[in-house]
Order: C-alpha cells, then sequence, then structure tokens
C-alpha cells in the first residue's frame, strides 16, 4: 500500500514537472544579447509577435534576418530578443502580465558568466533560485527573472455563439380606417457644434500609421534632453530612438497623467550614460505637456510599424 502510494505520488510530481517544462521559457545567450526561440504558430507575423513580447518590430525582424512582411515559417523558431523594453529583472505584481525566465546551465557555465551576460547581479539569481552559495550544475534550471508579455488572440481564440436575431416584427391583420390616429415620433439629432481639428506631428502620425492600424508598441523609460528641444516657432518637439525611422513621428503617452505629445525622430539615442537604459530621448519642452517634472520617466509610445 506504501508503495502504491509512492508510485501515484511520484507519477504526480512527473506530470507536473513535465506541464511546467513544457510551459516555460529558456533564454540563451546568442549574438551578444539573450533571447528566447519562440515556436511559430499558425497566423503568428512579425508584428504580432512583437506586440506578444513588447519587443520594438524592427529589432526583432533585425534578430532575424527577416521584414516585417516576410511569413514566418512554423518549422523554425524566432529568435526574440530580450532588452529594456521587455526584460523585467523584479518580481512583477501581476503573473498574467508577463512570464517567468529560466537559463540551462552547461558545463562550461559558472554564475559569475550566466550574470554578466544577462546584465544580472549574482546575487538577485541566488536569491531567485533559493542558492545557498554559487555553485551550479550542468543541466541545472535557473530563474533569470521575466518578459513582458501579452498574449495575443491568435494564441487564445475565443469561440462565441452569435447573438439570437429578433423575431420579425408582426403585420397587422387589418389596414387603420381614416379614423384612427397615427402618433409619429420626430426624433431630432443635432450635430456637433465643433469637430477637433487634427494638425501638425499628429496628423503626420496619423497617415504614417495609417490611423493608427499599423503600430509598433513600446513601453519603457524616457529621458529627457536639454538641447534641441522644442522650436517655438513651428511648436515641434524633437527625439532620438533606436528603431522608429529618421524624420517619422512618435506619439508618447504618459499613464501616469494620461496626457499625450507627439515628436519627431531625429536619429538614435546617443550611447551615453546619460540614456542608460531609455528607450528614447525626448526635448526637454514636451515635459510640461506631458505633466512631468522629472529628467526621466515611464512611457509609453506608437509608431509606425515599418
Amino acid at each position: 500500500m506504501l508503495k502504491l502510494r509512492f508510485l501515484i505520488a511520484f507519477l504526480c510530481f512527473s506530470v507536473l514537472a513535465s506541464a511546467q517544462k513544457r510551459d516555460s521559457l529558456f533564454v540563451s545567450y546568442e549574438h551578444n544579447m539573450m533571447v528566447i526561440h519562440h515556436p511559430v504558430s499558425t497566423g503568428e507575423t512579425i508584428l504580432s509577435l512583437a506586440k506578444s513580447y513588447h519587443v520594438p518590430a524592427a529589432v526583432l525582424a533585425d534578430a532575424n534576418g527577416l521584414t516585417f512582411q516576410d511569413a514566418l515559417d512554423k518549422r523554425k523558431k524566432v529568435l526574440v530578443p530580450l532588452g529594456p523594453y521587455n526584460y523585467i529583472t523584479r518580481k512583477p505584481s501581476k503573473s498574467n502580465k508577463s512570464k517567468p525566465l529560466y537559463y540551462r546551465v552547461t558545463a562550461k557555465d559558472n554564475l559569475y558568466r550566466i550574470s554578466k551576460q544577462a546584465g544580472l547581479d549574482q546575487q538577485d539569481i541566488q536569491d531567485w533560485n533559493d542558492m545557498v552559495d554559487k555553485t551550479i550544475t550542468p543541466g541545472q534550471s535557473l530563474l533569470m527573472g521575466w518578459v513582458d508579455y501579452t498574449k495575443s488572440d491568435l494564441q487564445n481564440p475565443s469561440v462565441s455563439t452569435p447573438p439570437a436575431l429578433p423575431a420579425p416584427p408582426r403585420l397587422p391583420t387589418t389596414l387603420p380606417s381614416r379614423s384612427d390616429k397615427i402618433e409619429t415620433q420626430v426624433i431630432i439629432i443635432k450635430k456637433p457644434d465643433t469637430v477637433r481639428k487634427v494638425v501638425g506631428l499628429e496628423k503626420i502620425y496619423l497617415s504614417q500609421t495609417n490611423n493608427e492600424q499599423n503600430v509598433v508598441e513600446e513601453k519603457g523609460t524616457a529621458v529627457f534632453f536639454t538641447s534641441a528641444g522644442k522650436v517655438s516657432s513651428s511648436n515641434v518637439f524633437f527625439a532620438f530612438h533606436n528603431t522608429a525611422p529618421t524624420g517619422s513621428v512618435i506619439k508618447v503617452y504618459n499613464p501616469g497623467t494620461e496626457k499625450s505629445v507627439f515628436v519627431k525622430v531625429l536619429g538614435p539615442v546617443p550611447g551615453t550614460k546619460q540614456y542608460h537604459n531609455a528607450i528614447i530621448g525626448i526635448g526637454s519642452g514636451a515635459k510640461e505637456v506631458l505633466g512631468i517634472n522629472n529628467e526621466r520617466a515611464w512611457v509609453e509610445l506608437k509608431y509606425v510599424g515599418y
């Protein structure tokens, strides 16, 4: 009887471990960056995967030697880069907005090498994995942080029953006589007095993104710089961004104040200490519009997906 209980417990543990292994995301160090190998599913595209993993579509396409228009082969895997835009190194409060990342130790690894490749502190890795020392063994799985992740509609299809059609109206069996009164209700629809006029950079942004039908979404830290900020004569704000094309317009949204501003891209983010871990540099004149007082702030971006 005792052996039977032990066997049942062992089988349950094996099933759970196997399921966890299938659902886990493993990272590897390739091309001088940490990446995830994502198996392609039917209907997935570069843009849909970029949205799911919160990685700039241009970065995702470049990592795989593809363009936005290229179809994905179901027999292959897509390399998903990890960076400031989607790599989470502090335990998230909402588990449904992220997925844990694991690394499988090889014979050549040591904890120092792994932490340097991932840009993590050794102590963080030890704490996440309840390690009493720095000893690791080949084949061991280490928790390496989390990835910002949103399940797409393609990965979670839903089947809904269409609403029942209303029954057709019953026609009167007799026509009304001339003496019957027919009441008619007149509904007056008032046209709005004013319509907001779209001008300037917003108009260019809507044109470039086909009224936001073709956009890349990105979240991260913005740094505000004092030079080349706002040109008072044209009321234009400028910005630095690594993947949005030069001359394109980015919509910057501050979730803290729910305010937005449109900025024109001058070129890539400078590789200086000021912009460390920042996804965008914005002229300081935009701070007032966004309701921001600090030199760094969390923002959400939208820009054309090509």
